[in-house]
């Protein structure tokens, strides 16, 4: 499971984020180079476009009256 990211276009609210990454749980997904990965609550939330791959998964959320600060770190 990855989230994209881009300085362009709408941001989806805390929310809609939240409950898309929530109804993700226990379904099951193809990877963009094939084959099939399950989504637990205890799986990575990698940070990484369509069709690319990175070494940083999201550490860690941090609220704030303003928003949040997605912390992330490197992940071998």
């Amino acid at each position: 499971m990855a989230i994209g990211f881009s300085d362009e276009g709408p941001r989806p609210s805390v929310a809609i984020a939240l409950a898309m990454l929530k109804s993700a749980v226990g379904r099951t997904f193809t990877g963009w180079k094939g084959g099939d990965y399950k989504m637990t609550k205890k799986s990575l939330v990698w940070v990484a476009n369509p069709g690319n791959t990175s070494d940083t998964v999201i550490a860690s959320v941090q609220a704030h009256d303003y928003g949040v600060i997605l912390h992330t770190a490197w992940e071998p």
